[in-house]
């Protein structure tokens, strides 16, 4: 009986855990509503949310939106080429290496820094609260 208790318990707990967590995360979310709402309301030019407010509504946001996913993949995949041409280069393709370096000279030519957009992309993925720390 106590196996079975202990078992139970076992999948109850972390199940009850997320439970609480989804709860707290859409009581934050509500309270930066009422902030954000206030703030509209009285005219407010900056709003402070606390870091368990920024998140939850940070976390409304990852759901209705593929754009984020597109911008990753377009400004991760030169340097996957580039680490795919070194793997061929390894195995007698210097070509496909040649190419994805004059690709990246071609981005550089063009004024496009990668380096930047790269930046971007990861601070985006840490939360627009750190990129704005960053600039």
């Amino acid at each position: 009986m106590k196996a079975i208790a202990g078992a139970l318990s076992g999948i109850l707990k972390p199940a009850q855990k997320a439970h609480e967590n989804r709860v707290k995360r859409k009581m934050a979310s509500e309270a930066a509503d009422a902030k954000l709402k206030l703030a509209k309301h009285e005219g407010a030019k900056e709003v402070t949310l606390t870091d368990a407010e920024w998140e939850a509504k940070s976390a409304d946001a990852q759901g209705e939106t593929w754009r984020d996913e597109y911008v990753t993949v377009s400004v991760v995949a030169p340097l996957n080429a580039l680490v795919i041409g070194v793997f061929a280069a390894g195995f007698g393709q210097p070509q496909i290496l040649d190419r994805t370096l004059e690709a990246f000279t071609k981005l550089q030519e063009a004024g496009i820094d990668m380096n930047w957009y790269l930046g971007a992309v990861i601070m985006a993925a840490i939360g627009l609260k750190a990129w704005r720390k960053v600039l």
